[in-house]
């Protein structure tokens, strides 16, 4: 079977929007800080930056 990829619409005519690239940026992070997503938001981004101590990325969290 062969795949072939293009365009599935001429341009202009409509968006399409893929979270893949933010799928795997999150895994590099959880990779090189040893923790989760969420975590590394609250500690290197969140707390920084806005001096926030308690937050929720997910409903896990909440």
């Amino acid at each position: 079977m062969t795949r072939t990829t293009g365009l599935t619409n001429p341009p202009g005519v409509t968006r399409s929007y893929s979270t893949t690239a933010w799928n795997v940026f999150g895994r590099i992070v959880e990779v090189v800080t040893g923790g989760t997503w969420d975590e590394a938001l609250r500690e290197l981004l969140r707390a920084p930056l806005f001096g926030v101590r308690a937050t929720a990325q997910s409903g896990r969290d909440a």
